[in-house]
């Protein structure tokens, strides 16, 4: 599935903000003590490819389109995205998990690349 996002090369996924990959290497993830949630910015603007070389393997994934996958989890992407005007946008959300927290990370294709925009470490034991 997520070819459908990604460029068939993998130089087509590559991060092209070199600042957000030294963040998001030295984010602390999973050291983050998740009492609180949080938006982490080191997240958002990564490509695919970069993401699994920092983070690994997500512990799930989904693909959803905007007009009919928003939840009140997903909400926050309707004011990157306006659902009148992309309802059929495609999104790919991921979640790693420890036993005490959670970082989920929404990407969708920019200019032909899979490219994360949005990104949220969560207790585990919240519900939205």
């Amino acid at each position: 599935m997520l070819v459908l996002l990604c460029a068939p090369s993998a130089m087509a996924c590559q991060s092209q903000n070199p600042s957000a990959v030294e963040q998001l290497e030295n984010s602390g993830w999973p050291a983050t003590d998740c009492e609180v949630t949080d938006r982490p910015e080191a997240y958002v603007g990564v490509s695919q490819a970069r993401l699994h070389s920092i983070l690994g393997e997500p512990s799930g994934q989904e693909l959803f389109r905007l007009g009919s996958g928003v939840t009140e989890f997903r909400i926050e992407l309707l004011n990157l995205y306006p659902i009148e005007d992309h309802t059929d946008r495609l999104f790919l959300e991921q979640t790693w998990s420890t036993s005490r927290c959670s970082l989920t990370i929404w990407s969708t294709d920019i200019d032909g690349r899979a490219t994360s925009i949005d990104a949220i470490i969560y207790p585990n034991n919240i519900e939205f």
